[in-house]
């Protein structure tokens, strides 16, 4: 008999997406000195949909703000919000955010790339909010 050639140990799937994701998202808020309230309510709400709890780490500095994660099997991880410059635009939603979130120890991209893309709607949303009632303009 011919020994197998079967692999031996766990087969791991291949990952279209790398480790920790990124992405970018309009700023609800008017400018870096704003509370970051609507920042962390997206955030908050947006973790809990994929039973990920974040938790804000109180800020160093006006630009970055940061998340302890804690995912399904106690998975730490964290989630950083940089706001872009405040080069004079003051309406809502005109300057952007970067996402950036890493969930486990080695990473989780499905899971890292659903919670940035429902941050990013619920930001989305809040922006527009924010650019209608300074325009006076009824939302949905």
């Amino acid at each position: 008999m011919l020994a197998s050639c079967a692999p031996i140990g766990p087969v791991v799937p291949s990952t279209q997406a790398e480790s920790p994701v990124s992405a970018q998202a309009p700023d609800p808020t008017r400018s870096i000195y704003f509370s970051w309230d609507p920042i962390d309510r997206a955030v908050v709400d947006g973790a809990i949909e994929y039973l990920v709890v974040a938790t804000p780490i109180r800020a160093v500095e006006p630009r970055e703000r940061r998340y302890r994660l804690l995912a399904s099997k106690d998975q730490p991880g964290e989630l950083v919000i940089l706001r872009g410059d405040d080069d004079g635009r003051f309406a809502a939603g005109t300057r952007s955010l970067t996402i950036t979130a890493r969930v486990g120890r080695f990473g989780n991209a499905a899971l890292e790339s659903a919670i940035v893309n429902e941050i990013t709607r619920r930001l989305e949303d809040s922006a527009r909010q924010a650019a209608d009632q300074a325009t006076g303009q009824p939302g949905d």
